[in-house]
């Protein structure tokens, strides 16, 4: 079982402009065990503010998020499970609530499977294939996915230099660039990300994480 090259932290999702799903955010993909809080807003609306903590083992993940304003709340549990050999589940339960309206909610199970250096995430709506290629200090990666038909696809970079990894991207459908940079210092783990949509405008994000 291959060994993630950034830990799956809102922020760095945020600079990978979401490049990376087949391969780094694979739950197939072991990763330290690790405690990670981080707050993400969207194109710089108060209103998108989201809240998430995750708890991650070398084997199990568990993550909540949670999203809300006045007339809308919206939480979601993120299970992830590393099967033995190269595979990995995900079940992702997403409950929304308007007032004056019924409850949603919707499941969304994916088995994603790794062999180095490529990965693949497969969901009853789509699918994200994509793969990674180290050169120390740089590594790069690419991604193609689609979900209901939508197709994207981008790549991304990082590069460490001691305790700092700075990273960057673009996606290609719609078009975003991504920039973040990591901060390793003792068992903590900083973050901090922005991330361009050509029509929305700048997201940010930031978080923590320990051992």
């Amino acid at each position: 079982m291959s060994s993630a090259p950034v830990p799956a932290q809102v922020p760095l999702r945020m600079a990978l402009s979401g490049v990376g799903v087949a391969y780094a955010l694979n739950p197939a993909v072991r990763a330290p065990g690790r405690m990670q809080i981080t707050s993400a807003r969207a194109y710089a609306i108060p209103e998108l503010t989201e809240i998430a903590a995750v708890l991650e083992g070398k084997y199990v993940r568990f993550g909540l998020a949670r999203l809300g304003f006045e007339g809308y709340h919206e939480s979601t549990l993120d299970v992830a499970a590393r099967l033995p050999g190269v595979a990995g589940l995900r079940l992702r339960v997403r409950h929304a609530r308007l007032p004056g309206f019924r409850a949603q909610a919707s499941l969304r199970p994916e088995l994603g499977v790794v062999r180095p250096p490529f990965g693949v995430v497969l969901s009853p709506s789509g699918f994200a294939f994509g793969g990674v290629y180290e050169v120390p200090p740089w590594t790069f990666l690419a991604d193609i996915s689609t979900d209901r038909g939508h197709l994207d696809g981008g790549v991304a970079w990082l590069y460490r230099v001691s305790a700092v990894t700075l990273l960057g991207s673009t996606g290609i459908n719609p078009e975003r660039l991504g920039l973040g940079m990591l901060l390793q210092t003792g068992p903590l783990l900083l973050a901090i990300a922005v991330n361009r949509h050509v029509e929305l405008g700048w997201s940010q994000a930031v978080g923590v994480a320990w051992r």
